[in-house]
C-alpha cells in the first residue's frame, strides 16, 4: 500500500445497494462499512493510510495488469500478470 492517495476516479466502486466498498487501483479494499453504509468503517485507508485495508493478490506484484466491470453485473474482474503467467 502506497503512502500516496490515488485520485478518487481511479477507485472501483462495488455495491449491492446494502454494502459498499472502494477498491484502489492496486486491488486494496480501502473503504468498507459493515453492515450498512452508515455504520463505522471496517477499512478506512482511503482517508487515513493507517486505518487498514484488505488486499488479495500476488505477493510480488502491487499493480494489476487490468481490471474491468463485467457488463451487466456488480463483478469487478481483476487480471494479474506474473512472470509465470
Amino acid at each position: 500500500m502506497s503512502d500516496l492517495f490515488p485520485p478518487i476516479a481511479e477507485y472501483a466502486f462495488l455495491s449491492d445497494r446494502e454494502v459498499m466498498a472502494l477498491v484502489a487501483p492496486d486491488g486494496n479494499v480501502e473503504w468498507l462499512c459493515l453492515p450498512r453504509p452508515d455504520a463505522p468503517s471496517v477499512f478506512g485507508a482511503a482517508l487515513d493510510r493507517g486505518a487498514g485495508g484488505f488486499r488479495l493478490g500476488p505477493a510480488d506484484h502491487n499493480v494489476p495488469a487490468g481490471r474491468r466491470y463485467l457488463p451487466g453485473t456488480l463483478v469487478l474482474e481483476t487480471t494479474w500478470q506474473t512472470r509465470t503467467g
